[in-house]
């Protein structure tokens, strides 16, 4: 099963994410992705059926649930020389109807196959589709399976998914472990943002040195310093914040809404470059310029390690724009979340976001012990106003 594994992983359509509600990791299914080519697709087929007859299965009947069920299960009814029918996720509301379509008979012993199965809701469901038929279902396949339910035979389960993928490096044990002792009560966006910070303070790519601060090229003295192309350096804790970059890229941008990824140089490249790899996305560099011709009207999804005042952010999307990109989006790895750079985005119409921030950097150099009490306060001043923090305690030459 380690060439299904990998093809699940690499195409794409094994999806690690967090869950929207509980903020905890998750694996889900994007099917779809694995009837596109007559090769995927045949792979998939003739593991099903090595899978149903490995169980003891001989069905007189074979029974898809939604769109991708009905592809595969068209394709191994094929193969196997039996009839099939297939279950609508609702009823038709016109014609006959019909949520079952196709003839299933008394006492048909019934294979059903869908293609993730998630909670065993997920079994009751089938169970229930098909109880006024009168067939005996003798077992559900399927390619992937977060349960332990006797009825439920998949190619694939959550943990050896899970496994595979950490051992291929596709995803960090980091970000797993994570996402598994969060705190659900949390929103997802704080979350990521503190586990993100955590990450940065822990690889020292974050300095907090309110008595003796940093003079920014700005020429802003700030007691944070963050440099974030430490990261690269630290393989697991970057998976992590990649991880985080995707989530906001599926849950917040969504992929089908821009055609390019863009990185700005040098501390966006690498970034950048690995998201539009997982993406299958064409990859350009920004500075002052374009680094490729860009097809006139192209939609671009800038990647950025730090917005601070905006303005370096702000002229990679001017350049972008230049050069005939459309920019709607930005996503930085950590922002200071100055009112500055909010006004500068804002009239560029274009909306940033961030894995972590500042506030979530205080919350938890606090928390862990990065920064004395007495210190908050000072900081949190330099957000306030950073122009004229360092006047205010004498560090201005």
């Amino acid at each position: 099963m380690k060439k299904i594994k990998d093809r699940l992983i690499k195409s794409g359509a094994a999806v690690f994410a967090l869950d929207s509600t509980t903020g905890k990791f998750c694996i889900s299914l994007d099917s779809s992705v694995l009837t596109e080519d007559f090769k995927t697709r045949t792979m998939f087929k003739d593991a099903l059926i090595e899978l149903m007859y490995d169980n003891g299965l001989s069905p007189d009947i074979l029974v898809g649930m939604d769109n991708a069920g009905i592809v595969f299960t068209s394709l191994m009814a094929s193969s196997v020389g039996v009839p099939m029918a297939y279950v609508r996720s609702a009823a038709k509301d016109h014609g006959k109807k019909n949520r079952i379509e196709g003839l299933i008979q008394d006492g048909d012993r019934a294979v059903v196959f869908t293609d993730a199965i998630y909670t065993d809701k997920d079994v009751d469901g089938i169970l229930k589709a098909l109880e006024s038929t009168g067939c005996t279902v003798d077992g559900i396949l399927t390619i992937f399976s977060c349960v332990d339910n006797d009825m439920v035979i998949p190619l694939v389960t959550y943990d050896s998914l899970l496994r595979r993928a950490v051992k291929k490096k596709y995803v960090s044990q980091l970000f797993v472990d994570f996402m598994e002792d969060c705190e659900p009560a949390k929103d997802l966006d704080s979350i990521m943002a503190e586990n993100a910070a955590e990450i940065l303070l822990d690889i020292k790519a974050v300095a907090l040195s309110p008595d003796k601060p940093f003079t920014f090229a700005s020429g802003i003295i700030s007691p944070i310093y963050c440099d974030n192309r430490l990261l690269i350096s630290h393989y697991d804790q970057w998976m992590v914040i990649i991880n985080y970059m995707m989530n906001i890229i599926n849950d917040k941008i969504g992929p089908e809404n821009f055609d390019i990824v863009c990185g700005t140089t040098t501390a966006g490249i690498p970034h950048g470059a690995l998201l539009a790899d997982i993406l299958k996305k064409p990859f350009i560099w920004v500075k002052e310029s374009v680094s490729q011709p860009i097809p006139e009207g192209s939609r671009v999804l800038i990647i950025e390690d730090l917005i601070s005042t905006g303005k370096s952010s702000g002229a990679a999307v001017d350049a972008v724009r230049d050069a005939g990109g459309i920019v709607s989006d930005v996503i930085s790895i950590f922002t200071y979340g100055m009112k500055k750079s909010d006004d500068i985005f804002a009239k560029k119409e274009c909306m940033t976001y961030s894995v972590s921030n500042f506030d979530a950097l205080i919350s938890v150099a606090s928390a862990k012990k990065y920064i004395k009490k007495k210190d908050i306060e000072k900081i949190c001043e330099w957000i306030e106003n950073p122009e004229k923090w360092g006047k205010k305690y004498g560090f201005e030459k």
